[in-house]
């Protein structure tokens, strides 16, 4: 990630998103938020303050027997991933279908194609330089000193 813009550079405008809906709806949505109040206190922005609906939560709290990651729930409810990879889109796809499909809503509409390739603002990693690259320098080992009791 090195290479590319930081969440910084589009925090206002993923705000101001998120601020736009009633609801979000995410798999895992305690690690999801989490992440996104995280990148946003560096940028100066208030956490998400909106009503969440966590899909794994709620397909866990049903008491569906077995796995509750994505994938399984996909499979339960009859949907899979475009490819093998997966990324931002595609999940925020799968969990709205998991959410229509845990609310008992139809819905049978299939991944739009802006979903399936990746991200418009994505950089590509600059070349290595010719010639051998420097060797890494190893870390200092963590010294953990030890009192003894008397």
């Amino acid at each position: 990630m090195r290479h590319q813009d930081s969440f910084g550079d589009y925090a206002e405008a993923i705000e101001s998103f998120f601020n736009s809906a009633d609801l979000v709806v995410a798999h895992n949505a305690d690690f999801d938020l989490g992440f996104y109040n995280r990148e946003m206190e560096p940028a100066a922005r208030r956490p998400l303050a909106i009503p969440d609906y966590c899909t794994m939560d709620t397909y866990r709290q049903r008491g569906f027997a077995g796995s509750c990651s994505m994938d399984a729930v996909c499979q339960r409810i009859g949907v899979a991933r475009d490819g093998d990879l997966h990324g931002a889109l595609e999940d925020a796809w799968l969990a709205m279908r998991a959410y229509l499909w845990l609310n008992q809503r139809n819905f049978s509409a299939e991944l739009p194609i802006e979903f399936a390739g990746g991200p418009s603002n994505f950089k590509d990693v600059p070349p290595l330089p010719p010639g051998p690259l420097p060797r890494r320098r190893r870390k200092a080992a963590t010294v953990v000193a030890s009192h003894s009791l008397n």
